[in-house]
């Protein structure tokens, strides 16, 4: 599945917010799963 431009911006950026309430509330899990989400779509 590709996504276009406005798609990844907008993934980026929840996934930037998700990933920092995440650790900021300490839920490990939650930022590992994040961050390989994230590391799938800056591929």
């Amino acid at each position: 599945m590709d996504l276009n431009e406005d798609e990844i911006t907008y993934l980026d950026t929840v996934l930037k917010k998700e990933l920092e309430y995440a650790k900021q509330v300490q839920n490990d899990d939650r930022v590992n799963e994040l961050s390989e989400v994230y590391e799938l779509l800056v591929r």
